[in-house]
């Protein structure tokens, strides 16, 4: 059953440390190749995703972490070609997003997006530009993620 998301995020990246900032709201999200689509003209590149709500405002409250997801969409700016590595076949596969960065100094300039599976997209893009917002009510979830640590 859908809750209010009281705080539903709207957040902007310009530079590495906002980035990094929106990296790890976007943790875990859960998205399709069919959920995504880069806009040529306008210079975009829009992802639909269903995100873990790991800032969830309750863990103060309680020490507890509620498990809840909820849409949002994220957008990058100037982006001025997309590259898609292997495993992105299938347009309906789940994939999830476990990071963003940006290597301005590196063969490919621009902005990754790392996946499960080792996957990644390669967004071609000389600054960063982008923004997280939440769209609707969160939705409880049976599964917390969990990570090895390395």
């Amino acid at each position: 059953m859908p809750s209010k998301n009281p705080d539903p995020l709207k957040l902007r990246a310009e530079d590495l440390e906002d980035l990094r900032v929106v990296s790890s709201c976007v943790q875990d999200a859960l998205v399709s190749k069919a959920e995504m689509v880069f806009e040529p003209k306008e210079k975009q590149f829009k992802v639909h995703l269903s995100r873990f709500r790991w800032e969830n405002r309750q863990r103060k409250k309680t020490g507890f972490l509620p498990k809840e997801r909820t849409e949002s969409a994220l957008i990058f700016k100037d982006i001025k070609g997309v590259q898609l590595s292997q495993g992105f076949e299938d347009p309906h596969e789940i994939h999830e997003l476990l990071s963003l960065d940006f290597d301005e100094n590196g063969k490919k300039k621009g902005i990754h997006l790392t996946f499960s599976g080792n996957h990644e997209i390669y967004l071609e893009s000389d600054k960063i530009s982008c923004s997280l917002t939440d769209m609707g009510d969160a939705w409880a979830t049976h599964k917390r993620p969990k990570h090895k640590i390395i």
